[in-house]
């Protein structure tokens, strides 16, 4: 249980880091599955590698659609998570930041690396909040 909780803990830390070398990797399976499959016999495919896997060149095509599409939609998840944060953290307003202090406690706790974790402390003591 404590590698489940520690990993868990990386994970939120570093999870837009993952997540973007986990897309350009996706990328990288499709675009192999994509000349091996519908463009063997050009120059531009990358035969030394796509002849590795044979027939079984579908899969890695098959592959690289899924995990392009699931590490996009994460990453794209967290970029959105980024942006509303910053955008309900930026009000100058005390009444207005107090409006939307439970989102923002969500996405800092739960969704976003420590570093919003602490600008939330720093904003509770900015407007004497507990």
């Amino acid at each position: 249980m404590k590698y489940k909780e520690e990993f868990h803990k990386w994970l939120q830390e570093n999870m837009q880091n993952a997540c973007t070398v986990g897309f350009i990797l996706s990328i990288a399976f499709f675009y192999l599955g994509v000349t091996g499959q519908f463009y063997p016999d050009e120059t531009w495919t990358p035969k030394a590698i796509t002849e590795i896997f044979g027939d079984y060149i579908i899969w890695i095509l098959v592959i690289g659609v899924i995990s392009t599409a699931a590490f996009g939609f994460y990453l794209y998840g967290i970029i959105s998570d980024i942006r509303e944060f910053e955008k309900l953290y930026d009000i100058p307003s005390k009444s207005e930041f107090q409006r939307n202090w439970t989102r923002l406690e969500q996405l800092a706790r739960y969704k976003l690396p420590k570093e919003y974790r602490d600008r939330m402390a720093e904003a509770r003591k900015k407007f004497g909040l507990k």
